[in-house]
């Protein structure tokens, strides 16, 4: 790991003031908000996938799908959370 970064990857910025903690709050508030738009996308295409799947395909279709919803749960969970801690901040 990188002197002087976290364990997301990201450089620490002067979190001991209050502005420092928000501002690397927002920063990982944004990243969680990719995180949940790339797997809305993943439950997007897996939907498709399965719809357009040969019958023979349908049941691992389905399971992929459903992974992927699983997915887009635990990234939505994962941004709320970091909403809330900025809101907090």
């Amino acid at each position: 790991m990188r002197a002087g970064a976290n364990a997301r990857g990201t450089r620490d910025r002067g979190l001991g003031s209050a502005g420092g903690r928000r501002r690397q709050y927002v920063d990982d508030m944004m990243d969680d908000y990719v995180g949940w738009r790339d797997a809305c996308t993943a439950v997007a295409v897996s939907y498709e996938n399965w719809k357009c799947s040969a019958r023979t395909e349908k049941k691992l279709a389905f399971s992929v799908y459903v992974a992927a919803l699983d997915r887009e749960e635990q990234a939505a969970t994962t941004y709320e959370r970091a909403v809330a801690k900025v809101a907090t901040a």
